[in-house]
Parts: structure tokens; C-alpha cells; sequence
């Protein structure tokens, strides 16, 4: 058994200057600026016209993000040029990369070099932006180096998330879909006026999903997965010189992913397929089309996170102060089974993996920003963030030998008459 534990703070000091920005993307000859779509985003940390931002950024609507086969940063991969996304069993060993740059580690230590920025918020470990996505307004994908802005999590790029905002009227909306195999998602919100200066936003959701391969063993479909969420938001706006937003969120995920199927037999070095006794406790294989396993350890992920930000907004004369204070709990469980059979056999080693994780993170960020119709503009700002994530990892490996005088080439379940007493090995 492996205990880890790790903590880390850090503080940086940020400036950033620019001088008549250039557009980020050049015109036609007859083409104005006027009739060119107006897109405003906050990769420089102020809302900006796209066209008046040096950087090269992709950015995404909120209902293309819903409308995709699921609201999320693995759905906008395919939507985003030089945006790629690594699958894994876990969301704790997922990974984004920009431009062919990312961060692919098992180690908790690890931190990712293309940072997730939700409302201003940063998530300190990528696996904590893979929930759905919902009741989102924008996604910015913001490519190459970001650290001068964004800190050193923001070596290869930014997604910088923006929610909708509470407004100071009644309304609301629900969105269901329904798809194949029993897939459902179901995502409601509503906004609320609770004063003359103050509005408030509640949104929630659920999606399930049985899955798609059927595991002989338990009887039931794995590979799917059941989703749910809430967030609340309050925006306060007592004067155009101050502004107060406030955000919590909590979701809990069941995922039952990824279940391995063994689409052929091992080859040998002729060619074909092995022999081998273990596949004699698979299903028979149907290539692509297999859609069976059997293991008597589900693979999973037990995954649940809440967070609460506040910032505030404030006019100084001709600059504007921000503070953004928010805190992140973060626990994620991994379990594995690693073996692929229903059982342990003489021969054949049962890998059962548990790997427990939890996450808090706590982050203060003030900046001051100049007006923008000037010859020189600037943004000065320093950031503080503590996190602390600690990790058990277990990996239960069962073994077991033949007895005397037990039949030969023929599957041999641990346990049996014909096996000897079983071992348990810890790692």
C-alpha cells in the first residue's frame, strides 16, 4: 500500500503592458470591421473585442457546447482546432493538450500545463474540469504560453470558461434529450429578481446512462455513467462602480468506465491467435463487435466536488479593481479491475486497484486594470493559491498454485479443490 501526501502554496506577481494591439485575425481587403460578428472575450483578463486581442484564441458558444454529444471539454476537443483530449478510466488521468503540449501523469504531483479557468476561478488539477459542462455562455480556448496572465499551470494555453449570468428578471429554461441504449440528460435554470440591485440563478442537472457492454459476471451493462449537479449564483450591482458576484456549485459522478473488452485473442509470432486457457473464461471474441466482458470488480469512478467564489468588482476612478476569493474541495476514487476475468485461476493473477483522492484548494487573486482607449494599457495583478491533495493507491493481487495431483491443461479457479491456499499481495 502507497500513502501520499503533498501540499504546495505559491504566490506570483504579474504585469502585463500592451500597446496598440493588433487584431487576431486579419480582414479581407473589402471586408470593415463593422461587418464583422462582435465576439467579446476575457483572455486578457477585460472583456475585449476578439478582433482587438493578440492572442490566438478558438472560442466556443455555450449552446454549440450544448448541443454536442455531451456538454463538455472532451465534446469541445472536436470542435477546436489543435485542441486534443487523452481518455482514461479516470478522470484523475485524463488530459488536454494544445498544440500537441500537455501534461500526462499518474502522480498527484503533477500539474498540468494547460490550465481550466472557470467565472476566474482556477481548477489546480486538470481532472476537476472534466464534469459536464452546462448553463455555460462562452469557451474560450486560448493557445500557445499563458503564463504571464494565467500562471505557471498555463504553459501550452487557457480554457477560459465564462456561466451565464444572473439577470433581474423572471425566466427560466429546461432542456431534456434522450438518446440510444437508455442515455438520458435533463438540465434546468432559472432566473430570480430579489431586489431592485440584486438578481439571483439557480441551475441543476442530471444525466444516466446504462452503457454499452454487458458484463457477464454481475449481470448488468457497464461503461455508463450517472451525472448530477446544482449551482447557485447571486449578482449584486448597487452603482456602476461596484459589482458582487457570488457562485456555489456542488456534483456528484458515478462513472462504471472503462470496462476492457478483448476484441481478439493475443497473436503469436505466427500470426494467429493464442491458445491460451485464460481466454477460456472470456467471451468468445467477435472482434469490433464484442460487446461482453466478465469481471467480478466493476472498473469505476467515484467522483464528487463543490466549490464557493466571490468576486468583486470596483471602479477607481478611471481603473477598476477586482478581488476573486474561492475555494475548491475536489475527491475522486478510482477502482480497477486489472485481470479481466470473473476469478483468479492457477496461473492467471486477480488485480483489484483502489486509488482514494482528495483535493482542497484555496485561491485569492487581486488585479487593477487601466482603461483600454489609451496609448498604453496594463494590467497588474498577484495571485495566491494553496492546494493540498493526498492519495492512497492499492492494488490487492491474488495468487494461487495447483494442488497435487490437479488435472493439467484445463482453467483452474483459485480456491477450488484442485487449487492450493490462496496469497495476497498488497502494493
Amino acid at each position: 500500500m502507497i500513502s501520499l501526501l503533498r501540499a504546495s502554496s505559491a504566490m506570483s506577481l504579474a504585469a502585463f503592458v500592451l500597446a496598440n494591439a493588433a487584431p487576431a485575425f486579419a480582414q479581407s481587403p473589402d471586408e470593415s470591421e463593422d461587418s464583422v460578428a462582435e465576439i467579446v472575450v476575457t483572455a486578457q483578463k477585460r472583456s475585449e473585442k476578439l478582433q482587438k486581442v493578440p492572442v490566438a484564441v478558438s472560442v466556443l458558444s455555450g449552446q454549440a457546447l450544448a448541443v454536442a454529444a455531451r456538454p463538455s471539454i472532451e465534446s469541445a476537443a472536436q470542435m477546436v482546432p489543435s485542441l486534443n483530449f487523452l481518455k482514461s478510466g479516470t478522470t484523475l488521468n485524463q488530459t488536454i493538450f494544445l498544440r500537441g503540449v500537455g501534461t500526462a501523469t499518474f502522480s498527484i504531483a503533477g500539474e498540468p500545463s494547460v490550465s481550466t479557468v472557470v467565472d476566474g476561478v482556477v481548477y489546480a488539477r486538470s481532472g476537476e474540469a472534466f464534469s459536464d459542462l452546462v448553463d455555460v455562455a462562452q469557451m474560450e480556448v486560448l493557445r500557445g504560453p499563458q503564463g504571464t496572465l494565467f500562471g505557471k499551470n498555463a504553459s501550452a494555453g487557457v480554457i477560459n470558461i465564462t456561466t451565464q449570468m444572473p439577470k433581474n428578471e423572471l425566466s427560466g429554461s429546461v432542456d431534456a434529450s434522450y438518446f440510444d441504449r437508455k442515455e438520458y440528460r435533463v438540465m434546468g435554470a432559472i432566473n430570480m429578481p430579489l431586489g431592485e440591485n440584486l438578481a439571483g440563478r439557480l441551475t441543476a442537472f442530471y444525466g444516466e446512462y446504462d452503457g454499452n457492454i454487458r458484463n457477464l459476471t454481475t449481470g448488468n451493462r457497464v461503461n455508463g455513467y450517472k451525472h448530477r449537479g446544482v449551482r447557485g449564483q447571486l449578482l449584486y450591482e448597487p452603482s456602476s462602480a461596484l459589482r458582487l458576484y457570488f457562485a456555489a456549485d456542488y456534483y456528484k459522478n458515478d462513472d462504471d468506465c472503462c470496462a476492457e473488452v478483448i476484441g481478439t485473442g493475443a497473436l503469436t509470432g505466427a500470426g494467429v491467435a493464442t491458445t491460451s486457457l485464460a481466454f477460456n473464461a472470456l467471451p468468445t471474441p467477435r472482434g469490433a463487435k464484442t460487446r461482453q466482458v466478465t469481471q467480478n470488480l466493476v472498473t469505476s469512478t467515484k467522483e464528487e466536488g463543490w466549490g464557493v467564489s466571490l468576486q468583486a468588482d470596483v471602479e477607481l476612478g478611471t481603473h477598476s479593481l477586482t478581488s476573486i476569493t474561492a475555494y475548491r474541495s475536489w475527491d475522486n476514487t478510482e477502482i480497477r479491475d486489472g485481470d479481466w476475468l470473473d476469478r483468479a485461476y492457477v496461473g492467471f493473477n486477480q488485480l483489484h486497484d483502489s486509488g482514494p483522492q482528495t483535493s482542497h484548494t484555496f485561491t485569492q487573486e487581486f488585479r487593477i486594470a487601466s482603461p483600454t482607449d489609451q496609448t498604453v494599457s496594463y494590467v497588474l495583478g498577484t495571485y495566491y493559491s494553496n492546494a493540498k491533495s493526498r492519495r492512497i493507491f492499492r492494488r490487492d493481487d491474488i495468487v494461487c498454485s495447483a494442488a497435487a495431483g490437479a488435472p493439467t491443461n484445463v482453467l483452474i479457479p483459485c480456491g477450488s479443490t484442485n487449487a492450493a491456499a490462496s496469497a495476497v499481495d498488497l502494493h
